[in-house]
């Protein structure tokens, strides 16, 4: 059971796209379950291991470096940014499919176990450019989702 053994999480975890999309359509409604394990939408596992990056502009194209749970530093490739941005925009359009009427928009405005709101973190790790390009991506086959609601409401910062 993709579910029971949280395999969505797991596949997003590895940075595996095609087990994820294999996962998603095992059972969709994993797209926004979240349990003691997982205390986040399998979108928040796109920045497992990501440390502050505010010394960057996080857009593809630069090299940070970051903590893993070892502390250990290790680079983020640019593969890496574009492989995870290209998950994200699997997760959110994909969970937009499956529960358009969600709040969070695709996970887009979950909580990670942290605390914080994937939209900022994906801001935050890749940049406006890339994160904007990503939603846009995810987005463009649907034409009634209220995300500019949703971002006056969590994001106002990005609304000027």
């Amino acid at each position: 059971d993709v579910r029971e053994h949280r395999l969505l999480h797991e596949a997003v975890k590895d940075r595996n796209i095609d087990l994820v999309k294999y996962m998603i359509q095992l059972d969709p409604s994993c797209l926004y379950h979240s349990d003691e394990i997982y205390e986040s939408f399998p979108i928040g596992e796109t920045f497992l291991n990501a440390s502050d990056t505010s010394n960057t502009n996080g857009e593809v194209g630069d090299e940070e470096k970051v903590h893993d749970e070892t502390n250990e530093e290790k680079k983020i490739s640019d593969e890496e940014k574009v492989l995870c941005l290209e998950i994200a925009k699997c997760l959110i359009k994909e969970a937009i499919s499956h529960d358009p009427f969600h709040p969070s928009i695709g996970g887009l405005f979950s909580e990670t176990e942290a605390g914080d709101l994937v939209f900022h973190l994906m801001i935050k790790r890749y940049g406006e450019k890339s994160t904007w390009a990503c939603i846009q991506g995810a987005l463009a086959p649907f034409e009634d989702i209220p995300i500019l609601h949703q971002v006056i409401k969590h994001a106002p910062d990005y609304c000027s």
